[in-house]
This record gives C-alpha cells, structure tokens and sequence, in this order.
C-alpha cells in the first residue's frame, strides 16, 4: 500500500492569511484536487485553524501598536495642555501681580501722605494770619469754635515732626535717579531732624547715592559715619558691600574680602545680608 506524502503545514496556506494576505479575509481553499487526497479531514482542519491563529496575531499585534501610539500621543497632549494651565492660572502668578499693584498703590499713598501733610502746614499758616492772637479772642459760648481753630492753627510749627515726609520726598528723588537732589534732601533730613529714628536710613540712601553717581569717597566718608554711630545696625551691614565693591575696584581685593567677610559673620542673622556678602566674598577670592 502507498505511504502518504507528508507535505508541511504551511505549504500552499496563501489563500489562509498566511503570508501577507489580509488578516481580516475569509480564508480560501486553494489546494489542487490531487494535493487535497494526500491530507486527511484532520490534517486539513488543523491546517485551517493555524492559519487563522496566525492572521489573528498579526491582526492584534498591529493593533496593539496603533492603540499605545494613539495613548502616547494622547498622554503628551495632555501634559503640555495641563502645564500650560497650570503657569496660566498659577497662583503664585496672580499673587506677584497682585503685590505689584499693591506696591504702586501703597507708593501713591505716601505721596498722597506726604502732600496733604505740606498742604495742612501752608493751611495752618493762613489761618494763623488771618486770626487774631488766640488771647485776644473773647472766651464766650459764640467764639469757641473759633478759638478752637486758633489754638490749633497757631501751635508752634517747631513741635511738628515732618521728617516723615522730607525723607518720602528724597527717596522719590533717588528712586528717579536724581542723585544730586536727593543728595540734598537728605542732607536737609539729617540736619533739621538729627534726633529722628529715619536719620539711619537717610544716611544710608545718601551713601548708595553717592556710590550710584560715582562719587565713591563721599560714599566712603558717608560710611565712616555709619559705623561710628550706627555699627550694629542693618543700613550699615548692606552699606559696607559698597565699601568693599569700592576697595575691590581699587584694586585692594584683600581689604575688599575682609569687609565682605566681616559683614557675612556679623550679620548672620539677617540670611540675605550674609547672602550676599558671602557671593560677594567668593567672587573676590577667585
């Protein structure tokens, strides 16, 4: 009796899906009646289902690919969609934008202050010289209101503390960089009112504005000054990163990091004093 041929499995599977025919196509039978009697029921079924497992995988591998695309894809937009958002709708955004106008207000409020407060001493003068001495006035029910505004408008001008605002007016002057004028009104500060808790401060503006304007042994002199009377005091520490910058531009980088390391170790307490001294230091020493 005749052996059967074995023919192997995928021989002449084209028509299954096999390959490179489309996954999705009903499979086709394309065995020659005489290849068809050398496989049994079984062979042939076998035949049929591993062609179809076979276009199955392949389906789904494809698939597969295009769906973690598409999620890769999906998931980039949505993170730049979210950080875009996010840096639109930051608090922290809206907060500096709200201290800002709140910075600009608070400076229009002062010379608001300030000028009222001028505009009431010129008020108080004119009223003086209109009214009679508030002795002279007689003391009856019909004139108390005004001796009320006599006893007022008549008090000794040297009783009025404007230091306040001369010291407004001369900061305006430096913050427009008119270093010349705000030069003099702190001078005029310094002198009128030299028992005033802002004379610090405007020694330490005329001393910045000296160093802005390249006067640098007028700002030293400045903060000579300073560390006689006010050594301890935070106007001074800051000051003293000038006197070094100045040394440093002199030529005298040893002197300059003495300044900068004193001030590091005795301002410690105030982090961005120290900072900064400690920056500066490090640059002078490479």
């Amino acid at each position: 009796m005749p052996q059967k041929e074995h023919v192997p499995l995928d021989r002449g599977l084209s028509g299954f899906g096999g390959g490179g025919g489309d996954a999705g196509a009903k499979p086709r039978i394309l065995f020659q009646p005489e290849t068809q009697a050398r496989f049994s029921p079984m062979e042939i079924r076998a035949i049929y289902q591993n062609s179809l497992k076979k276009a199955e995988k392949t389906g789904m591998k494809k698939q597969s690919s295009l769906f973690l695309i598409f999620c890769l894809a999906l998931t980039i937009g949505l993170l730049q969609a979210y950080s875009s958002f996010r840096d639109y709708f930051s608090p922290v955004r809206e907060q500096a934008r709200q201290i800002s106008a709140l910075k600009s207000d608070v400076e229009r409020e002062k010379l608001k202050t300030t000028w009222a407060a001028q505009q009431l001493v010129d008020y108080q003068q004119v009223v003086a010289e209109a009214l009679p001495e508030f002795q002279k006035i007689p003391k009856n029910p019909d004139t108390l209101a005004i001796r009320g505004i006599a006893s007022v408008s008549q008090t000794p001008m040297s009783n009025i503390d404007f230091s306040r605002g001369i010291l407004e007016q001369a900061k305006q002057s430096f913050r427009n960089k008119e270093y010349s004028q705000s030069a003099k009104d702190f001078k005029a500060m310094i002198e009128k009112y030299p028992t005033s808790p802002l004379v610090i401060e405007s020694y330490f503006f005329l001393a910045e504005g000296y160093y802005l304007s390249g006067k640098h042994q007028e700002c030293l002199d400045v903060i000579e000054h300073m560390l006689s009377f006010y050594p301890d005091h935070d106007f001074t520490g800051y000051i003293l990163l000038r006197q070094g910058q100045i040394l440093e531009g002199r030529h005298r980088s040893e002197e300059a990091a003495e300044v900068f390391a004193t001030v590091k170790k005795k301002f410690s307490y105030n982090q961005e004093l120290a900072l900064q001294a400690g920056r500066l230091l490090a640059m002078v020493q490479k």
